[in-house]
């Protein structure tokens, strides 16, 4: 029972972080519909998709949602395993349970109860926690066949007392059922895979298939897609260049994100990013938008400019020389005075370098296939270390490199994001996927990082190798114990009581050692 209570421990653990979010989220919030003024409070299932939803300081978050005013910190520590508080702002996304810290924020709800991350999370760990590995089924179909064979040990054991001495016939019989112990197989891996799965939910790692901690220290190939996986799907400033001296760096930022404030267009988002949280914001009139041309305003009575080169009429900001990266160049000018140059491009994704680094590092052979242009997935193959690199690929042409590389034996995992690579996660013997992927990439993937880092693929590497060499050692302990107990209580050398201290002992010690895994320090280094 206490071997039980433990294991039930170690499961309950698995769902805690996502339960303890549920349970925080308040049961009543302050809403309005879209356009009207009068704020009313209702109850947190009322929501719906579109309200205006208050989030006070200190409060946790009900709904997925964008930030529609007002600027705070948010704890997303439970949701995505980032332990410092994120910078929110108008336009930025927000997710059900993440702690405001700081300021009150006003958000717009996108999803509500079922639909938001949170819920996802906690049905995709229920759903890791029903499905068993091919481990732990082999283990059950092992303890089936044991306990056939137990009863066919106990049958000749009383055949065997009744011949030496019939008034051993019960406390033999009694010793050899008890000391024997099925249940030690049978926890042998459910209890190790439940302590990872605790383990890994602490650091924005979703199994969606028990399978995963087996397959993953097995993979001896990796594929990534490039855009939105390797790369951010968000373009970022890459460079400034000033052109007029009077102005410095953090003021000419300063004016081109007054002009893109509120905009949704990536580029604009762009010069969002680069904001710190104290930045000042800048007040333009007359702000609007120019078709193929870029933003236009009023900045102390002159004419503010950000776009293309024509635009802007900032000769410099003609589009970059051909480069394997590509870029877009965009000027700013005010009163037809040049005073900077843009230069925005995709860049790479948090941990992306020392993720792959350490995948190779282990042992494993990592290749990018992806439908960019060729030479910009090798320039960018080649900044990451990658010796095999395709571009150009249909989702034809992926799903027929997997193919190809599964029938030579490899072990084929594949990270990407996209509707294109839904195929190929599908076919592959490991598929991950991030929690802001397309809806057909998350449903196929094997494992979710909810984590924009990508240090989380060495991390779950090593959890599965520790989770294996815990089932293993699991299993080994409950074979040779059951090898050396049963004979002796066989033939007459364990009382019924000392069957029990056994069998009790033998389960406990399984599950304590699958308990390790649990343990809240870091599994291995992430570079």
């Amino acid at each position: 029972l206490t071997a039980r209570l433990i294991e039930d421990g170690l499961r309950q653990r698995s769902l805690n972080a996502a339960e303890e979010l549920m349970e925080q989220l308040p049961a009543a919030v302050r809403v309005r519909a879209s356009g009207e003024e009068d704020w009313r409070s209702v109850a947190i299932t009322q929501v719906r998709a579109g309200d205006e939803v208050e989030l006070p300081s200190g409060s946790a978050a009900a709904v997925d949602g964008v930030v529609i005013s007002g600027v705070s910190l948010v704890d997303e520590a439970l949701l995505t395993g980032e332990s410092r508080a994120v910078p929110k702002q108008a336009g930025d996304a927000i997710l059900a349970g993440s702690m405001n810290r700081q300021s009150p924020l006003i958000v717009r709800a996108t999803q509500t109860g079922a639909g938001t991350r949170i819920a996802q999370m906690v049905e995709l760990m229920q759903h890791a926690l029903a499905s068993k590995p091919r481990s732990a089924q082999l283990a059950d179909i092992a303890a089936q066949w044991f306990t056939l064979g137990l009863l066919a040990v106990a049958a000749l054991t009383v055949l065997l007392w009744w011949w030496l001495d019939s008034s051993r016939i019960v406390p033999t019989l009694v010793a050899v059922l008890v000391v024997s112990c099925p249940c030690a197989l049978s926890l042998a891996v459910p209890a190790a895979l439940a302590a990872s799965t605790a383990q890994l939910s602490r650091h924005g790692v979703l199994l969606a298939r028990g399978h995963a901690l087996d397959r993953a220290p097995q993979v001896d190939l990796w594929l990534f897609d490039k855009t939105g996986t390797l790369t951010t799907a968000e373009p970022v400033v890459s460079a400034v260049r000033l052109l007029d001296p009077s102005y410095s760096r953090e003021q000419v930022l300063a004016l081109a994100r007054a002009l893109e404030q509120g905009v949704q267009h990536p580029l604009a988002r762009a010069f969002m990013a680069s904001a710190a949280q104290s930045d000042a914001v800048e007040t333009v009139q007359d702000l609007r938008a120019v078709p193929h041309g870029g933003m236009q305003g009023v900045w102390q009575g002159q004419t503010l400019r950000l776009g293309h080169a024509a635009f802007s009429g900032v000769e410099q900001a003609q589009p970059p020389e051909a480069s394997d990266i590509p870029l877009t160049r965009l000027g700013l000018s005010l009163g037809g005075r040049a005073l900077a140059v843009f230069d925005i491009a995709e860049t790479l994704r948090p941990g992306a370098q020392e993720a792959l680094q350490s995948l190779q590092a282990a042992g494993a052979e990592v290749a990018v296939l992806s439908g960019d242009a060729v030479r910009t997935v090798a320039a960018w193959a080649a900044r990451l270390g990658v010796a095999r690199a395709e571009g150009g690929l249909s989702p034809e042409d992926k799903l027929e490199r997997v193919r190809q590389w599964r029938a030579q034996g490899r072990v084929v995992a594949m990270v990407g994001d996209g509707v294109n690579d839904a195929p190929v996660l599908a076919a592959a013997d490991l598929s991950v996927s991030f929690a802001g992927a397309a809806p057909i990439a998350r449903a196929g993937a094997d494992v979710i990082l909810h984590h924009p880092d990508m240090r989380a693929l060495p991390r779950l590497v090593a959890t599965g190798r520790r989770t294996v060499g815990v089932m293993r050692q699991n299993l080994i302990w409950a074979v040779v114990y059951n090898l050396l107990a049963i004979p002796l209580a066989v033939a007459g050398f364990i009382t019924p009581v000392w069957a029990a201290v056994g069998m009790s002992t033998s389960s406990l010690l399984v599950v304590l050692n699958a308990a390790r895994l649990a343990r809240r320090e870091r599994v291995a280094p992430t570079h």
